[in-house]
């Protein structure tokens, strides 16, 4: 557990039992004001083997749903929520053998300058098949997961909405060893597609796709905007946008 790893770290725990009790005993806003504190790279460190991507219903991002808290399941009955991730997450946030979460060793690896070389070559055949199966195999839970979580709201809301960011259309070597990354649908959501040298991100945007990425980010905008006034994301009329309800055909694919 991130939480108990980074007590011990901090030296205010000397074991997983006397972390567990601390834990118990801080309140909501002593544990908000010391995450608060603490920068990415010590959640990484802490972590062990990277951030996983989870909907983490706390009550205040995403309405907890505590079922024996009928209070909160009323509140919650009456709030339509949008939800969604990127097609490829895991691509980025698999730790990689022999350098697990290491910012300075990563960077190369995933630095947008020019060159030939993919990830897994660089890393070489053992490493590279290793990030490719764990790549895999948390894709597969993750989606799992992802599913699970939609089912779980679906039944306590009047109505859902779901989509997966599939856009990856940049150049190689990026495109096929990270596709649809995670955190890649945020620069289509602000706008703000930054092409500095400390954004490793830059080597999506190029002059070519500028157009799609424009005309993608307006649709995206347009479909948030009419969820937040209306709650229903719905802007094409051709081609409608469904509520989840279990089924694969009901998750909107943005840049599909």
């Amino acid at each position: 557990m991130l939480l108990t790893s980074l007590l011990i770290t901090d030296g205010l725990a000397e074991n997983k039992k006397a972390a567990a009790r601390l834990l118990a005993s801080m309140s909501p806003e002593q544990l908000r004001d010391y995450l608060y504190a603490k920068s990415s790279e010590d959640l990484l460190r802490a972590s062990g083997r990277g951030l996983y991507p989870l909907a983490v219903d706390d009550g205040t991002v995403l309405m907890a749903l505590n079922k024996a808290d009928k209070l909160a399941a009323k509140a919650v009955s009456v709030v339509p929520l949008l939800i969604g991730k990127t097609r490829d997450e895991m691509t980025t946030l698999v730790p990689i053998k022999g350098i697990g979460r290491n910012a300075n060793q990563l960077w190369p690896l995933f630095d947008g300058e020019p060159r030939e070389e993919t990830i897994n070559q660089k890393l070489g055949w053992f490493a590279g098949l290793n990030r490719g199966i764990k790549i895999s195999m948390s894709s597969w839970a993750l989606d799992r997961r992802f599913k699970k979580i939609l089912d779980s709201y679906a039944e306590s809301l009047p109505i859902m909405y779901a989509y997966q960011f599939e856009w990856a259309d940049y150049p190689d070597p990026w495109r096929s060893e990270l596709g649809a990354l995670h955190g890649l649908d945020i620069p289509f959501i602000f706008g703000n597609f930054i092409d500095d040298r400390k954004s490793y991100m830059r080597f999506a945007w190029t002059e070519e796709n500028a157009e799609y990425r424009a005309a993608l980010h307006q649709q995206i905008v347009r479909s948030i905007k009419a969820f937040v006034h209306t709650g229903d994301p719905n802007i094409i009329p051709k081609k409608p946008w469904l509520p989840w309800w279990g089924k694969e055909e009901q998750i909107e694919r943005w840049g599909r």
